[in-house]
């Protein structure tokens, strides 16, 4: 009997933890923003748009308190900033899962450059 898995056949619209390599996370630039009702229930969600896929992030609070932090809160600031996404173990409806968290992308570390000669007098002159 062979198996068949819904979500790789058919790929969903929106990020996931399964979607984000463990060991590199997910470097993404942020395209634009809309809100929108989605779910069973019909909530109204912030779901973000990234230029590197055609998949949207459905922001939950924790991350968008972080956005709010990294970028400021008016969400049209977000706009061509680079994050990253990770994955981190968290509760959800009472059951341990892998949840997507937001990180700022992290810049490559710069090489200490040498301080420049310089040339000092012995005397000074006033």
């Amino acid at each position: 009997m062979s198996t068949f898995d819904f979500d790789a056949f058919f790929g969903g619209q929106y990020i996931k933890a399964d979607d984000i390599p463990e060991e590199t996370g997910l470097y993404l630039t942020i395209e634009d923003f809309s809100v929108e009702e989605i779910g069973p229930d019909r909530e109204e969600k912030l779901l973000l748009e990234f230029q590197e896929t055609e998949k949207r992030l459905v922001v939950n609070i924790t991350n968008g308190r972080t956005l709010g932090t990294l970028f400021g809160k008016d969400a049209n600031d977000w706009i061509g900033k680079r994050i990253k996404l990770t994955t981190e173990a968290v509760t959800f409806a009472g059951k341990s899962t892998l949840g997507v968290r937001v990180y700022p992308k992290r810049l490559k570390p710069v090489a200490p450059q040498p301080e420049p000669d310089v040339e000092y007098e012995d005397e000074l002159a006033y």
